[in-house]
């Protein structure tokens, strides 16, 4: 497959990759920056929004903007002004938000992470259509990608630290999840996975943390498909354009040095290439507004989900 750059900013570290179907716009940030980048891949034009503070992901929610930032969520109006926010973490944290993904229902998952990479201190939240915050799991390394099975029974779910991806039980009608087997773990070499899409024949499309590659898991877990890419870490991917077969990866260039650098020049900026499987469309956040409290503690864990 044929990997090709778009013209956008090259970020230190590019995350959170989104395909905005009302704009037909790619949606990423450069997480530590606090910079969103908003693509029009026809044109190649890009608006870039400074948010002022690290942000890991965007998504729609109606008209508005729904971030996942340092220490929680905002949500945000279409001009980006500030509607109201919710926070988890107490600034100054040692933990922050990353990896988020909205489910077939509208509701936001969200991952959090060490920033000193201690391992277990790691969670998963979800945030609800009405702005209920609830914790789902603890003890994580790395709280990364997320995405849904065709049939919407499963979650998927990256534990980067750990190399794992779990499939988890997944209740479309509660939000809830259950049992969480391990789908595939990464052992061929050195490389963490990240972000992750599905395809529409259930094939997962995972992004490799110095991997300087893409592979494709088939409903089994078994490797069907890698693509290499002149940025050794990659750090999610997303399906977008009409037809949902372009498959576009967001890279970064933080940590790495002037030879690794030479050795991958596209570090840092986003790829793309063209899939014989359409993806799944991702939905945006059925919510329009945040709640007044914020649960803020030292160990950042607002209340259990029932």
């Amino acid at each position: 497959m044929l990997v090709q750059d778009v013209r956008g900013p090259v970020c230190d570290l590019g995350e959170g990759p989104w395909w905005d179907a009302r704009t037909h716009r790619l949606v990423w940030v450069d997480l530590l920056a606090g910079f969103v980048h908003m693509l029009d891949p026809g044109t190649e034009g890009c608006r870039t929004v400074v948010v002022g503070q690290p942000v890991s992901a965007v998504v729609r929610a109606g008209e508005n903007w729904l971030l996942t930032v340092e220490t929680g969520f905002e949500l945000r109006d279409p001009e980006w002004k500030t509607l109201s926010s919710y926070e988890i973490f107490r600034k100054p944290t040692k933990v922050r938000m990353n990896d988020a993904g909205c489910d077939p229902a509208g509701r936001l998952y969200a991952g959090s992470l060490a920033y000193d990479d201690r391992e277990g201190l790691g969670c998963l939240y979800r945030l609800d259509q009405d702005g209920g915050c609830h914790e789902l799991v603890t003890g994580l390394g790395i709280s990364n990608g997320l995405a849904w099975s065709p049939d919407h029974r499963t979650m998927y779910h990256v534990d980067s630290a750990a190399r794992v991806i779990y499939a988890r039980e997944y209740d479309e009608t509660t939000g809830s999840l259950g049992a969480a087997p391990v789908f595939y773990t990464h052992t061929d070499d050195d490389a963490m996975p990240d972000g992750i899409a599905v395809d529409a024949q259930g094939g997962l499309w995972v992004a490799l943390w110095d991997g300087g590659r893409v592979i494709r898991l088939d409903a089994t877990g078994h490797v069907t498909a890698q693509v290499s890419v002149p940025a050794l870490r990659v750090t999610s991917v997303a399906f977008g354009d009409e037809d949902l077969r372009t498959l576009y990866l967001t890279t970064a260039r933080t940590g790495l040095n002037e030879a690794t650098l030479k050795a991958y020049p596209g570090s840092g900026r986003v790829h793309f290439f063209h899939t014989d499987v359409p993806g799944l469309s991702v939905a945006g956040a059925a919510l329009f507004s945040l709640p007044d409290s914020s649960p803020a503690s030292p160990h950042g864990c607002p209340r259990r989900a029932t």
